[in-house]
Formats: C-alpha cells, sequence, structure tokens
C-alpha cells in the first residue's frame, strides 16, 4: 500500500494536485490540516482514491476531528495537525498518545519541518508544508510485505 501525507497547503490546492498528479499509483491520500479546503478540491479530482483528513488551526469552521486513529495497511495510525499536542516545543505528548493506543505511525504537520524517524517501535513522520515552506515537501508511506518505507520528497 502507498500512502502520500501531505499537510499546511494554505491555499495551495494546486500544490496538493500537482503532489497527487506525480503519485497516481498512490492508494491513499492523507491531508494533515491547515487548507482542508485545499484538500476538498483536492479530493474531488482524485475521488477514486481514499482520501483522509484532519482539520489544523487554521482550518476556521471545518468540522473535522482535531486527530483521528486510523487503519490503513494492517497499521495503526494516529495522525493530527499536532497542534493540540503543541508540537512545536515537541512532539512527546503526541509520541505518548500513540504509544496509549498502540499505533505503529504517528504523522503530524503544523510546524512545516518535514520530519520522519523511526523510534522505539514507532514511524514517525512530519511531511513538511506542502505550500508554505521554503522548501514545499510531502511524505510517501509504503507498507509492503518485505516491509515499510518513509520518506520526504521536497517539490
Amino acid at each position: 500500500m502507498k500512502i502520500i501525507v501531505m499537510s499546511d497547503s494554505h491555499g495551495k490546492c494546486g500544490n496538493l494536485i500537482d503532489i497527487g498528479l506525480s503519485q497516481r499509483d498512490a492508494d491513499a491520500f492523507i491531508f494533515l490540516g491547515d487548507g482542508w479546503r485545499d484538500f476538498e478540491d483536492f479530493s474531488l479530482y482524485f475521488d477514486n482514491k481514499l482520501c483522509i483528513s484532519v482539520k489544523g488551526n487554521c482550518d476556521l469552521g471545518c468540522s473535522a476531528d482535531n486527530e483521528k486513529i486510523i487503519f490503513l495497511g494492517g497499521k495503526k495510525f494516529l495522525i493530527a495537525h499536532g497542534h493540540t499536542f503543541s508540537v512545536k516545543f515537541g512532539f512527546g505528548e503526541m509520541i505518548a498518545e500513540a504509544k496509549r493506543n498502540e499505533c505503529d505511525f504517528m504523522l503530524y504537520g503544523h510546524t512545516h519541518i518535514a520530519h520522519n524517524e523511526y523510534r522505539d517501535g514507532l514511524y514517525i513522520l512530519n511531511p513538511g508544508s506542502a505550500g508554505k515552506g521554503i522548501l514545499n515537501s510531502y511524505g510517501i508511506i509504503e507498507i509492503t510485505p518485505p516491509g515499510i518505507m518513509t520518506n520526504i520528497v521536497y517539490i
């Protein structure tokens, strides 16, 4: 299973669409907030794909959840924009929540800084910003029988 992770488009829907077009073989797209209208428009273009999102602190008027626990590719994910876990000051609180819920993955945004690591049995990924960073970026997760690969792609 190939999962594309995006966040923080901040009005740059075209960037999300470009990412989607470059990753047509993806099975799912996850959006981590701050651009929910962008992702709604994106979802219209990719309505044959699984599209999952949470809201960010700038997503005023959005009724989506701040965080979710989802299952994809036989793995458990905690996904959140990250502001409710204060990730700009460290992600220990969010790691603790992921561990409490026995998650395999922790996905967050908010900081606009891409981050990719494996720590104590937990894959931690921040795709960076798809629209507001100095270097815009997104994340890729591939779950295959031989193993798991995570990566950051700069655009």
